[in-house]
């Protein structure tokens, strides 16, 4: 698992994290902005896009990562398109799998 933990340096503070893990499904994604604060800032999208760089500059044999979502996490849903990922099928338990090209 590789994490990236996001710190806001002007104020010291965490603001969440975005993480690679590998599972059954493949290379997955995950994104979270603990800090309210932060929410709707574009923060998540924008550390994505980074992170992307980082797995293509250091993992270039990797060409796919998904993303395990609740179906009903519209905003993670609509971040998810924004950046790339498509649907690729449902999951139990009320899950959508998404996945996208590095």
């Amino acid at each position: 698992r590789i994490d990236f933990m996001l710190v806001d340096i002007d104020s010291i503070s965490l603001v969440g994290s975005v993480y690679l893990t590998l599972t059954s499904l493949g290379l997955e994604i995950g994104k979270y902005i603990s800090n309210e604060a932060y929410l709707s800032a574009g923060i998540a999208k924008r550390s994505f896009q980074s992170f992307r760089a980082y797995l293509n500059n250091y993992f270039p044999e990797s060409t796919k990562i998904i993303s395990k979502t609740r179906k009903d996490n519209l905003a993670n849903i609509a971040l998810n398109s924004s950046i790339g990922f498509t649907s690729s099928g449902d999951l139990p338990g009320d899950f959508l799998l998404m996945e996208a090209n590095l």
